[in-house]
């Protein structure tokens, strides 16, 4: 596994392609403001915890692109509107589609 973006610049196209895209886009990041100290085996942790929250709530609310009593809010589909806001209300407040 890469552990510095110079490693990456040293890989192979077909190693590259087997690099977890979190992983190489922490590695690029290094140095630039607000990212010089960050600690990346935790920080992919998080987005895995976070992927499973997404997950969870996708399956959890899926039912709601379908079902008459809430398609109409979400314009009888379940992407592009549904998915995203489901996932993560407290942050999707915001761009919810007018009522």
């Amino acid at each position: 596994m890469p552990t510095s973006d110079y490693d990456l610049l040293a890989m192979t196209p077909e190693e590259l392609a087997r690099v977890d895209i979190a992983l190489m886009n922490l590695l690029c990041a290094k140095g630039l403001p607000g990212a010089e100290n960050r600690d990346i085996p935790p920080a992919l942790r998080k987005r895995g915890e976070w992927g499973a929250k997404v997950r969870f709530e996708t399956e959890r609310h899926l039912y709601r692109g379908t079902d008459p009593r809430h398609a109409e809010h979400y314009a009888n589909s379940e992407a592009p509107t549904f998915l995203p806001l489901s996932s993560c209300p407290e942050r999707a407040r915001p761009f919810a589609p007018p009522r």
